[in-house]
């Protein structure tokens, strides 16, 4: 932190340098809990702001702020955790207007939407899980043979209750029979329909 300060005392508009020191508070951050950690993110927010304040379309900036926010919403809970939520759609949403075909953006946004949706009642659930469909539909767009963006949507779909079309999903994903079954033996999301011949189905077409 101490060159990254002389850095910029140095060039006071050194976008990169600011970028950075966001980048390496917000990765302390995550190694701590409570009050230390909220202080290191507060540190890691204010050079992200610096950052877009000398290079506004910095969309790298903007995702990875969001990115901070997200994680530490993850660690809060009630208002303090849906403003923190709300606060990282809000960078979500400038890092698509400077690149409108950032996916990694579109599948950090879906993934937060689909985070705070898992918290809350039905109503509001579902108005969550449906934003977060529709930025995990703009990532898989931009970039069609992700695994990882279709696997989000299936998950979103999954939860939505929209088995047929999160199988549909799973099906069309290009990885290994073998790890795929692993990972969606552990995947929480889909406990709700592990039961139904359709996901059994699906599941012994792996083996």
């Amino acid at each position: 932190y101490a060159k990254y300060g002389e850095a910029v005392k140095h060039q006071p508009d050194d976008c990169d340098a600011w970028y950075n020191w966001g980048i390496a508070l917000s990765d302390q951050a995550r190694l701590k809990s409570g009050t230390e950690a909220d202080a290191l993110f507060s540190e890691s927010y204010a050079k992200y702001g610096e950052a877009v304040k000398h290079k506004p379309d910095n969309h790298e900036a903007w995702n990875n702020w969001g990115i901070a926010l997200l994680a530490q919403a993850k660690l809060k809970a009630g208002t303090v955790a849906d403003e923190l939520f709300a606060e990282s759609y809000a960078k979500y949403g400038e890092a698509v207007r400077s690149k409108p075909n950032n996916h990694e953006a579109w599948n950090n946004w879906g993934n937060a939407l689909l985070a705070q949706a898992k918290s809350k009642k039905v109503s509001r659930r579902m108005r969550l899980l449906n934003d977060a469909g529709t930025c995990l539909e703009n990532a898989l767009q931009i970039e069609p043979t992700s695994i990882k963006y279709r696997y989000n949507l299936a998950r979103v779909l999954v939860l939505k209750g929209m088995q047929y079309e999160a199988i549909s999903h799973l099906h069309k994903l290009t990885l290994d029979k073998e790890k795929l079954a692993a990972i969606i033996a552990e995947e929480s999301d889909f406990d709700g329909i592990r039961d139904t011949p359709e996901f059994q189905s699906f599941v012994k077409s792996l083996s």
